[in-house]
């Protein structure tokens, strides 16, 4: 899991130290492996993509001891001190739960880190609960909160299409039931003045249009899911209701037919 970070690859919310030995090593002593606050900057993979290491930082491992496999390590080439993607992906998607795991493959797929054939490859070799996971993946979301509330959004019976272009708005992060625009705000690639004006100027933008917006952030997933799932459902289903107005049978409602009603409420 750690290795992932690297590659700009999501790795669920812990900060625990991941470390993968040989199966046969021994006389390992975790503590001499314990992380300790450190103000260096983590390393990018030296294949990344440098556009994302010119507006992030790699996340480091928090203070503490860290959590070991024991696996069958293969070469790494020049990097022996991290582990190939593959390996890196199969050992995070056996330590995190289904969504977590899913938002890692499509982080995985988004960085183009790993191609779908291989990710395919190392899952084939996984449990059966993780195989099941392929049919759920939306490699289009763009980050892993964005992935996570996509997968609960379906899971709960809404269609959502991700990452739709809307024409004089931009690209939402999403679309439910074809009526609510959504847009998740994944801390790390929403920092700074600009970031924030664009998004803002998205979901306005979308408003002006008629549609009706959803703002999410992480803690709303990670923390606040009950009242956040709550949110969605009344808003997916009076924007539903709105629409079932505007077209009764086929024919848009009038701009003074939709005041009226929206006087009425």
């Amino acid at each position: 899991m750690s290795a992932l970070r690297r590659w700009g690859v999501w790795s669920g919310v812990g900060d625990t130290l991941h470390i993968q030995v040989a199966a046969n090593a021994a006389r390992l002593r975790r503590e001499a492996g314990r992380s300790s606050s450190s103000t260096a900057r983590g390393v990018w993979h030296p294949s990344i993509d440098p556009q994302l290491t010119a507006t992030s930082e790699v996340r480091l491992a928090g203070v503490g001891e860290p959590t070991v496999h024991w696996n069958e390590l293969t070469g790494t080439g020049g990097l022996d001190w991290i582990v190939s993607p593959g390996q890196a992906l199969a050992q995070a998607l056996l330590c995190q739960d289904d969504e977590h795991a899913i938002a890692c493959m499509d982080s995985i797929l988004r960085r183009g880190v790993l191609k779908r054939i291989e990710v395919e490859r190392v899952v084939a070799a996984l449990p059966h609960r993780i195989r099941g996971l392929l049919t759920e993946l939306t490699p289009e979301a763009d980050s892993g909160w964005e992935s996570i509330f996509i997968t609960r959004v379906r899971r709960g019976g809404y269609s959502v299409v991700a990452q739709p272009e809307v024409v004089g708005v931009g690209r939402l992060d999403g679309i439910i039931e074809d009526c609510v625009g959504f847009e998740v705000n994944g801390m790390e690639f929403h920092s700074g003045n600009e970031a924030v004006l664009r998004d803002t100027g998205r979901v306005l933008g979308a408003q002006g249009l008629g549609m009706m917006m959803l703002t999410v952030n992480p803690p709303h997933i990670h923390t606040h899911w009950k009242s956040t799932w709550a949110t969605v459902v009344r808003v997916v289903e009076d924007a539903q209701a709105l629409r079932a107005l505007r077209h009764p049978r086929g024919v848009p409602l009038t701009d003074a037919e939709l005041a009226h009603i929206s006087g009425q409420n």
